[in-house]
């Protein structure tokens, strides 16, 4: 679930009314530079991991251990010294690349503000009067067994 709190700032001009309105919201998943959910990612996300083979992706994701038991979801990295194909030595290799939480996040804010006449049929982007772009790397943090905490870990200016 995903709730938004938008909060407007510098909003002293008289003439502005602070109120925002939100007409759709757009979810697409982008690319991020991060570790890898080794509890969520497929087999073929897994076997680009530094020296870890195709069988021993598959391993990892279906969660075979080396008793042949299913050993997934994980609880932590170092379960995965239990998959069938691994070792100490890969595990060393992998460690920094693989999580089993996902608590990092990319935000992407567009905020498009349209002219609108009786003359402009819908909303176009050739009818954009302002634009603005955000992103932002944010991490959820447990308060307590059932609230989270959102820490702005860094602000990214791509556009």
């Amino acid at each position: 679930a995903v709730k938004l709190l938008i909060t407007p700032h510098n909003l002293g001009d008289d003439e502005c009314s602070g109120t925002a309105w939100l007409d759709y919201i757009l979810l697409t998943p982008i690319e991020h530079q991060g570790k890898i959910n080794v509890n969520t990612a497929t087999e073929r996300i897994i076997a680009v991991l530094p020296g870890v083979s195709k069988k021993l992706a598959g391993n990892i994701a279906k969660g075979i251990s080396k008793d042949k038991k299913k050993i997934r979801p994980y609880q932590n990295t170092y379960d995965l010294l239990d998959v069938k194909g691994m070792t100490p030595e890969l595990m060393c290799r992998i460690a920094n690349y693989i999580t089993v939480r996902t608590d990092t996040y990319r935000v992407n804010i567009t905020a498009e503000i349209f002219k609108t006449s009786p003359e402009t049929k819908g909303i176009s982007p050739e009818n954009i009067a302002a634009r603005d772009c955000s992103t932002f790397v944010v991490e959820r943090k447990p308060k307590n067994e059932n609230e989270w905490t959102i820490i702005q870990r860094e602000n990214i200016n791509i556009y």
